[in-house]
């Protein structure tokens, strides 16, 4: 396979991107998109639009496409019609289509001139006097510089004072020169990244994303635990209801055997007891997961939506994250085989199997 087929597929492949989702972004059929990856050019349509497809498959995955139609050129150059001199007869000479063109040319911008100083003069004496000798300022055009930024992971948004640049990683992005700019940086699981930076001269950044701290379910079980605990130790032996199996007695009649027959913290002891009698309740994987959560063994590109198709989440997870969700959810991941679902019953399961687009609805 030809490395310029080779460079494409990999850059999609690291974006966790189908060619189903590739085409829906490019308005590219997946079968181009396919022949493009394969450099199989039978199947593609005229080189101009093989050029195109090729320049918006590039920017769709955050690459510069300039080095890629270059590589493409000298791959597969135009092809160049030469007419033999033996069929145009050799004596023949060609009608010389250059000077007419320049011909009209000149006439063209005379004509032009001609009304524009008839309408000047039809406007009044002074007015088209004056535009004429007015000195047109020149056109500054505004500098540009190379902007290049890379992050850890990558597929993050790149913002340059609020306006969307592209998704990492952006190799030599043209942006206009200034002396400060405000960088922000986004990407959903992870921390934004902001930073002041001069556009003074060509730029290159690398960013290392920090994750979101996500919640501790082993600290939300004790959390529960803590709670119940300190729920049921306001309930008393005499706080017993007259529909309880054990009729309520008085504080002395309870306490008196008691004091006989036990050391002193007995009564603590059967305070307890009771406490526990009086309160069935025990946290529960239920009360600890509220929902599905997810456990990633790699990198996978994942997408959460509510049971309104509202988008929750959507990113690539590393090795050994976690996400809580509250269910019902649709999760879609690039690679199924690397991501474990843990429901409120305290069942796990995998996906589906490693390289493999799964979607599938929880609980």
């Amino acid at each position: 396979m030809n490395s310029l087929g080779e460079h494409l597929r990999r850059a999609r492949l690291n974006t966790n991107l189908d060619l189903v989702e590739l085409a829906e972004r490019t308005k590219i059929r997946s079968e181009y998109l396919t022949a493009l990856e394969d450099m199989d050019f039978e199947r593609l349509p005229e080189r101009l639009f093989t050029r195109a497809y090729l320049q918006r498959y590039a920017v769709e995955l955050g690459l510069n496409p300039e080095p890629l139609l270059q590589q493409y050129d000298q791959m597969f150059p135009p092809v160049e019609i030469k007419i033999p001199s033996s069929m145009s007869g050799g004596t023949e000479r060609l009608f010389p289509w250059g000077l007419v063109t320049s011909v009209f040319s000149v006439l063209l911008v005379l004509g032009g001139l001609g009304w524009w100083l008839y309408a000047a003069w039809q406007a009044g004496p002074n007015v088209g006097l004056q535009e004429a000798v007015q000195e047109v300022a020149p056109i500054q055009t505004a500098r540009t510089v190379q902007f290049s930024l890379t992050t850890s992971p990558s597929g993050a948004k790149v913002y340059l004072d609020n306006g969307l640049v592209g998704i990492t990683p952006i190799r030599s992005f043209p942006v206009t020169q200034k002396p400060e700019a405000e960088l922000r940086v986004e990407l959903d699981g992870y921390l934004a990244y902001r930073e002041k930076l001069s556009l003074s001269r060509n730029t290159n950044l690398s960013v290392a994303l920090s994750p979101r701290p996500l919640p501790d379910l082993k600290i939300q079980a004790e959390v529960v635990g803590e709670t119940l605990k300190q729920q049921t130790s306001n309930v008393k032996p005499n706080d017993v209801k007259p529909g309880d199996t054990k009729p309520a007695t008085s504080d002395k009649t309870a306490r008196t055997p008691e004091k006989a027959q036990t050391p002193k913290k007995a009564p603590e002891a059967s305070e307890k007891k009771i406490e526990v009698a009086a309160s069935d309740e025990t946290p529960t994987m239920a009360d600890v997961i509220r929902g599905v959560q997810l456990r990633f063994e790699g990198k996978s590109w994942t997408r959460v939506k509510d049971s309104q198709g509202k988008v929750l989440y959507e990113g690539t997870p590393g090795k050994g994250q976690k996400l809580s969700f509250e269910g019902p959810v649709v999760i879609r991941t690039g690679s199924a085989g690397l991501v474990w679902v843990q429901l409120a019953d305290g069942s796990e399961q995998r996906m589906g199997v490693v390289g493999r687009v799964v979607e599938r609805a929880f609980p």
